[in-house]
């Protein structure tokens, strides 16, 4: 049996180093998420601000193969938006969390927020960006 699953003994180091160098290959064309910007600017209301967070698939892959989005396989890429919970009351988002579909190779995508701060005049956002393949990013934003 050991000589018809694995190769000789002196062979298996080679063999475990050649599946190595195949799987870092692999690893390296599998989709990843970058965030490219994250822009706040105020809107024409009073305490409102528009948030426009873009992200990229720079790896080779996907974020979903057609398969996987035929048989509902892997989630659409998400961007969200979380505040501290003593901050909760104070802000109203409009549409905190945003399916973005899936980020082919190259693909840039643009999520667009609403934020209302109420009795305050600025606070601290975590912006999210997560794909089931392409994996999470997290960055700190300040609304003024």
């Amino acid at each position: 049996k050991f000589f018809g699953q694995d190769p000789l003994p002196e062979f298996l180091e080679e063999w475990c180093q050649k599946e190595a160098m195949f799987n870092i290959f692999l690893a390296k064309h599998l989709p990843q998420i970058e965030i490219s910007s994250i822009d706040v600017k105020p809107s024409n209301e009073k305490n409102m601000y528009d948030i426009d967070v873009s992200y990229t698939n720079t790896g080779y892959l996907p974020t979903a193969l057609e398969q996987a989005k035929k048989m509902f396989v892997v989630g659409e890429d998400r961007v969200m938006l979380t505040f501290e919970r003593d901050i909760q009351q104070h802000v109203h988002v409009y549409n905190n969390n945003v399916n973005m579909g899936w980020a082919g190779k190259g693909e840039k995508k643009t999520a667009h927020f609403k934020v209302k701060l109420s009795d305050i005049s600025s606070t601290q956002c975590k912006v999210h960006v997560t794909s089931i393949r392409g994996g999470h990013k997290m960055q700190e934003i300040t609304i003024p």
